[in-house]
């Protein structure tokens, strides 16, 4: 019997501990249940093989001095779950010091939970790989870097600091020595959000000492230029940029020999990628403020998945047709007034799954009848459809049409089916339409 327990209404969590014993190796308590109200945390010395530990959605505060010297109990604990209420102040009031003696501890998270500073103690988490502290608080007093003491874990491999920084200190800036996290080489994963209080938009120059990072992703930063010689990051494959007010990516991006994956959600870009990008196989850019989509995007050959959604684009160049490799297409809720002609020059043999979703702006001209029967948004038909009928590999296709656009596709929807050997082309219609 492994032991994993979630433990429900009707039970006191001590019977629990003291039914299963040792034989308990994983717990997960959700703090609806009532469970920990009132529970003294020493009993967890009746189950002292857990493993996991998990104490989710916790709805008051937890006795601090209680809950250390119950959870160093738990000698062969490996992870170690916390989430609280969002704004409201329960689970811990400060970062639980007795962890730093758990030498098995592999992996940490905390949600909504007020940590303060982290102690010294965090540094002898020897084999901690996973720690992820999101929408909760944790004060130092290095303005614009990372928490100095959080260098020192040479075994972590994804490290996660969401909407949690915040520089609690006032007056001369302190400048930690950032050469120990060259050390860092096993750190492959790093999401970080701008630090409260530090310097305005700007990496901290610890990441331009993680070589080995593989993936990044940053919320609320407004320059990436190279500053923190992000540049020297040759094993980067992959950037998520989000709430950012930057107009257009640094070229430094570009060069990245390995970079495969690039997202951007609510980034106020106004031009296309600069030069380079030429290694990417997968772009995503969604709520952006581009509006066209330039020549240099047949350079992009190696792309396999393209996505643009709710941007102001209007224009689509030809050079699309050289993307050979593409495999999934997305439009979405894009401003084109009339239908992307580009399109029908693309030849890409593996292509599976297509979507041209309408337009807010597109629907809110509909229904406004601004525009008349000759000059109507995006209009869809067969003639200018008839490009889909060349992959036959098609496994989905989504389009946006009117009531008049979806009858008059029928007969063309049972050609691509026939042409694809399945039911293939999904059209969702406007509850408005013309025609």
């Amino acid at each position: 019997m492994r032991g994993q327990q979630r433990a429900g209404n009707g039970q006191g969590l001590d019977m629990i501990l003291a039914i299963l014993g040792q034989k308990l190796q994983c717990l997960s308590v959700h703090g609806s249940t009532g469970l920990l109200d009132g529970f003294k945390f020493r009993y967890l010395w009746m189950a002292p093989n857990v493993r996991q530990l998990k104490l989710e959605h916790l709805t008051k505060a937890i006795d601090q001095e209680g809950f250390e010297k119950g959870i160093a109990c738990l000698r062969h604990l490996e992870e170690f779950y916390m989430s609280g209420q969002d704004g409201q102040a329960t689970g811990l009031t400060g970062f639980p010091t007795v962890l730093g003696s758990l030498e098995h501890l592999t992996a940490l998270s905390f949600t909504n939970q007020h940590l303060g500073r982290l102690p010294l103690e965090v540094s002898q988490l020897a084999k901690l790989a996973y720690l992820s502290i999101e929408s909760g608080s944790i004060e130092h007093a290095e303005a614009g870097h990372l928490p100095s003491v959080l260098g020192h874990l040479t075994a972590l491999e994804s490290l996660a600091l969401i909407s949690c920084l915040r520089v609690h200190q006032a007056g001369p800036e302190s400048q930690p020595d950032t050469r120990c996290w060259q050390g860092m080489t096993q750190l492959t994963r790093l999401a970080l959000t701008q630090c409260h209080g530090g310097h305005e938009g700007q990496l901290p120059p610890e990441v331009g000492n993680l070589g080995g990072l593989l993936e990044l992703e940053v919320a609320h930063f407004e320059e990436l230029e190279d500053q923190v010689r992000l540049s020297t990051l040759g094993r980067l494959q992959s950037i998520r940029i989000t709430h950012s007010e930057m107009t257009r990516l640094p070229g430094w991006m570009g060069a990245l020999p390995n970079f495969t994956s690039l997202d951007t959600i609510e980034v106020d870009l106004e031009e296309w990628l600069p030069e380079g990008f030429r290694s990417l196989q997968g772009l995503g850019i969604l709520c952006g403020n581009l509006q066209t989509v330039t020549d240099s995007i047949g350079h992009l050959t190696r792309l396999t998945s393209l996505s643009l959604m709710q941007c102001p684009l209007e224009e689509l160049s030809s050079s699309i047709s050289r993307l050979q490799n593409l495999r999934h297409l997305e439009l979405e809720t894009c401003y084109f007034l009339q239908f992307p002609y580009a399109l029908q020059a693309l030849q890409a043999p593996q292509l599976r799954c297509v979507s041209l979703e309408g337009s807010p702006r597109a629907e809110q001209e509909r229904m406004a009848e601004r525009y008349d029967e000759e000059n109507r948004p995006m209009p869809l038909n067969a003639g200018n459809l008839a490009w889909l009928l060349h992959h036959p590999r098609l496994e989905k296709v989504s389009i946006t049409a009117s009531q008049a656009e979806t009858a008059a596709l029928q007969k063309f929807k049972k050609e691509l089916s026939r042409v694809c050997g399945h039911d293939v082309l999904k059209i969702n219609c406007y509850s408005r339409g013309y025609g």
